[in-house]
């Protein structure tokens, strides 16, 4: 089938999920609340997400990994469980029109003498291509791909280590763990809440029982990431500068200087950003396209290509109109949204995991 991948494909579009829209915001998030003591709430926020997300594997490998859909519809019936799904479908849906605006924002910095529609345009055509080809096809372009990038990230988080200041990062816990808190409670949302998602996912993974373990550990491999680049940017531009840049992390690769050829790495990081941001927005589609699939009982979902990529670029340019409103918005709004939607999807799996159990108990007895 199209949509078959493994665990190791499995872990790089979760890691690739993970880093996605943080990637260059997860220090301007983080330090424009906590300041020198970001990278405290990038750790914090790494772990409390990690935990949200055991105890969903834990329910989900009681459930077998069936499809979140699936398991909707029997946990709530017929029409409440459609309604359950729609309205999942509408935070996926909601959450990709914002990673496509991401898209754009930064697109707009970077080359600001091209129409942002064209940006759009082009992410939400080769999301559509990609969502087309299916999972297996997503899986083994991001695994090829991945190899790559990753070696480039860790190459330059090396080349900075020198030039990182410790005294950036003082004095420790000035304004108490008040901030931390906050900026943590901020990064929890973005993405490590989002990942509630990948259950609709988890069915079309080969080899389930190495679900649990790949899972996690992308999990602290993306969240390394993103905990590295915070402590990158503030130790090497400062907690001050961190606050007033766009793109902290865009703006770190500025630094790296290690020949007279190897320079102007934040060309490439802005290359790796546009890509796992693709990783992203093909997921989310291809999520949105299985709900619409199971609500519809079509066999396939091709038909639904076309409107919801037409419906996805209308949504990306009515939501917020600049880079400072769609940063309030993430930081002020989306960590209660997002785990409003994951208590949504663990009270299901509750409530599905108790009916199957009543319906074993019920066979067994009769």
């Amino acid at each position: 089938m199209k949509n078959n991948i493994t665990h190791l494909q499995l872990f790089f579009i979760t890691a690739n999920f993970i880093i996605g829209s943080s990637l260059l915001l997860a220090p301007l998030i983080t330090g424009s609340v906590a300041h020198e003591d970001a990278w405290l709430s990038m750790i914090l926020a790494v772990v409390t997400g990690l935990l949200f997300n055991v105890l969903m594997l834990f329910l989900m490998k009681k459930l077998n990994y069936q499809s979140l859909f699936d398991i909707i519809d029997q946990a709530y019936g017929k029409w409440l469980g459609t309604l359950v799904n729609l309205v999942l479908l509408v935070f996926t849906f909601h959450l990709c029109a914002l990673v496509v605006g991401n898209t754009d924002d930064f697109m707009v910095v970077v080359k600001p003498d091209t129409a942002p529609y064209f940006y759009q345009f082009i992410m939400i055509a080769l999301a559509m291509y990609g969502a087309a080809s299916g999972l297996k096809s997503l899986g083994k372009t991001n695994e090829a791909m991945s190899l790559l990038f990753y070696t480039i990230i860790f190459l330059s988080i090396i080349l900075l280590i020198p030039k990182v200041e410790f005294q950036n990062f003082k004095p420790y816990l000035y304004h108490g763990w008040k901030p931390v808190i906050q900026g943590g409670y901020n990064s929890l949302g973005v993405p490590f809440l989002e990942l509630i998602l990948m259950t609709a996912i988890f069915t079309f993974v080969k080899e389930k029982n190495k679900i649990r373990r790949y899972y996690l550990m992308s999990i602290l491999f993306g969240g390394s990431i993103l905990t590295a680049f915070v402590v990158a940017a503030i130790g090497v531009e400062g907690a001050f500068m961190v606050q007033r840049e766009t793109y902290p992390t865009y703006s770190l690769m500025r630094d790296i200087h290690a020949t007279v050829v190897f320079e102007r790495i934040e060309i490439v990081m802005g290359v790796i950003w546009i890509f796992v941001l693709f990783v992203k927005i093909t997921t989310l589609f291809t999520i949105i396209l299985l709900g619409l699939q199971h609500i519809g009982r079509s066999n396939g979902y091709n038909a639904y290509l076309l409107p919801l990529g037409i419906a996805i670029w209308t949504l990306t340019n009515l939501t917020h109109e600049n880079i400072v409103e769609n940063a309030a918005f993430t930081s002020q709004n989306w960590t209660l949204y997002s785990f409003t939607i994951y208590l949504l999807v663990i009270l299901s799996l509750l409530i599905g995991l108790v009916k199957q159990k009543k319906g074993g108990q019920q066979q067994n007895s009769g």
